[in-house]
């Protein structure tokens, strides 16, 4: 089904169990295309920014609190956008993203954008995308979204051995 979506110099977004099936998939295609896969994690590290172990250990000494709380933060990071909240924890967030990248903690990828908009982007996998996500794809008009081919098994059942 995605192979009537592929042309010339693609990036397919699809999750990570469905990529190497995918792969063979395309591989087994008559024609050579070009293409780039990633899951939708590493989509928003792209579009936004990523962190590294630095990132992770500065807020760790600043604010004194655990790794994995640390790990929510920075998570959390991609959704805030740079208003200001209602909620005093969400500008804590903004003003802690500001900081990050005035100390260059966070990592920019200012050519990715420039990537997206010469590349067929075909979404693959991910049949509800929320509201963030759809809000991002509709800034480029080359974006698809296709559906996976589910096929289910009908079995009839005529007797349990146990409840």
């Amino acid at each position: 089904m995605i192979k009537a979506y592929l042309k010339e110099n693609n990036l397919i977004i699809c999750p990570n169990d469905l990529a190497k099936s995918l792969v063979n998939e395309i591989n087994n295609m008559p024609n050579l295309i070009s293409y780039k896969m990633m899951d939708l994690h590493h989509f928003l590290e792209n579009y936004y920014f990523s962190y590294d172990e630095k990132t992770n250990f500065y807020l760790i000494k600043k604010l004194n609190i655990q790794y994995e709380v640390a790990l929510e933060y920075l998570e959390s990071m991609f959704f805030i956008e740079d208003i200001n909240y209602h909620s005093a924890k969400l500008n804590q967030l903004v003003t802690l993203k500001k900081e990050l990248l005035q100390k260059q903690l966070l990592t920019l990828h200012p050519y990715f954008k420039n990537f997206l908009n010469q590349v067929n982007i075909i979404i693959y996998g991910y049949p509800f995308l929320d509201p963030f996500y759809q809000k991002i794809i509709s800034n480029f008009s080359n974006c698809v979204q296709v559906g996976v081919e589910t096929i289910f098994k009908k079995n009839t059942i005529y007797e349990f051995d146990h409840i």
